[in-house]
């Protein structure tokens, strides 16, 4: 059913649907590393996930992907670092500590061990994540741009783009409004679709994710017609996900 609505989506965006045949000659997507809206911790640190934001905290240590995670994430890992085991052991010990902050609201400190974190590694593109990410959170809308920009730019050389990051980068550019951020945000989550409409069933709710965050955007930039025309496949996607009620 998923393959559907998926078809009837990316019609209404403008963009073709994969051929089922197709889609069995192609190799499938690897699992992804990282589940979106929790803070990363079943791999790398082996911390059990808990709830922190829409744009997804990244745990250090998690293994990168070329592909879009079904959750949130394409390659969301420093590929760029290598640890020691006691490093390693160190940094997961540090994130526990921030997703503990996190879950227990305590924004201001989770910052303040992410920021220490980053200074011993400052081209972590996880840590500048998980930065971008607490300051979504405390509304930090420029703090947070500043973060996901960055990350993203290391991720793009690397060839390993986050979906999560451009996720977050396209939210608080819209959150913050005007003429171009509002259309460099359009242009982030239309990207987020690309992605998520590549790993067919398993990217559904990255797809939702970002036809909402779309739909929003074009309010915001009064384009009623267009806003309208991204509601209707979002509704048909919503009710394959969560039923007619």
């Amino acid at each position: 059913p998923y393959t559907t609505l998926f078809r009837s989506f990316c019609q209404a965006m403008g963009k073709k649907a994969k051929p089922d045949d197709d889609a069995a000659d192609k190799p499938k997507a690897k699992p992804d590393d990282d589940a979106a809206d929790k803070p990363k911790a079943a791999e790398g640190a082996g911390e059990p996930e808990a709830d922190a934001t829409d744009t997804n905290l990244q745990e250090d240590g998690a293994t990168p992907s070329t592909e879009a995670g079904a959750d949130g994430e394409v390659g969301g890992g420093d590929a760029a670092v290598q640890m020691s085991p006691e490093e390693e052991a160190e940094e997961a010990a540090a994130m526990k500590e921030v997703m503990k902050c996190a879950d227990e609201q305590d924004f201001d400190r989770a910052a303040a061990l992410l920021r220490d974190r980053l200074k011993r590694r400052p081209e972590d593109d996880q840590l500048m994540h998980n930065l971008g990410v607490i300051f979504t959170e405390q509304c930090s809308w420029l703090e947070a741009e500043d973060m996901f920009s960055n990350a993203f730019d290391i991720q793009q050389k690397s060839g390993k783009v986050s979906l999560a990051t451009m996720y977050g980068l396209g939210t608080v550019l819209t959150e913050q409004g005007g003429t171009m951020k509002l259309l460099q945000g359009e242009a982030l989550f239309r990207d987020c679709l690309e992605m998520a409409a590549k790993q067919e069933e398993r990217g559904v709710p990255d797809s939702y994710r970002s036809l909402v965050s779309l739909s929003q955007n074009l309010e915001r930039q009064k384009r009623w017609s267009e806003a309208a025309e991204v509601w209707r496949p979002t509704c048909t996607l919503a009710t394959g996900m969560f039923g007619e009620e």
